[in-house]
């Protein structure tokens, strides 16, 4: 990856993580408030943006060290919320969107803001 890349890379999720951050908001809203109807349509799109940005950091991370890894962490919280839908667990798939997944997203904009400073 080239420096040019890199920096649009790194912009791009920049700008991109405050509206990955609302959705997980909404997310937990919804599933907390018993409209798991419009959290499970919003939660594919939702976990498929975490995936690109996790992928993202990780290509920029290849490059230079920016980003802490948490893909590995991510995964587990992901099979975590997996079996919490699978159980019809709503309440338990929230609170792991609100105090896993939320500060991962957080990490991750606080880092890329730092590093395009």
């Amino acid at each position: 990856m080239n420096n040019h890349l890199v920096n649009e890379t790194l912009e791009t999720i920049t700008e991109y993580l405050p509206k990955l951050i609302q959705a997980n908001q909404h997310l937990i809203e919804d599933f907390r408030e018993d409209r798991e109807f419009d959290a499970l349509q919003l939660l594919n799109g939702f976990i498929e943006g975490v995936e690109w940005v996790l992928t993202a950091s990780q290509m920029i991370n290849n490059h230079e060290n920016v980003f802490t890894p948490v893909s590995s962490t991510f995964n587990q919280h992901l099979n975590a919320i997996n079996e919490g839908l699978a159980q019809g667990d709503f309440l338990v798939v929230a609170d792991i969107l609100e105090y896993e997944i939320d500060p991962i997203l957080a990490e991750i904009f606080n880092e890329s803001k730092r590093d395009s400073e």
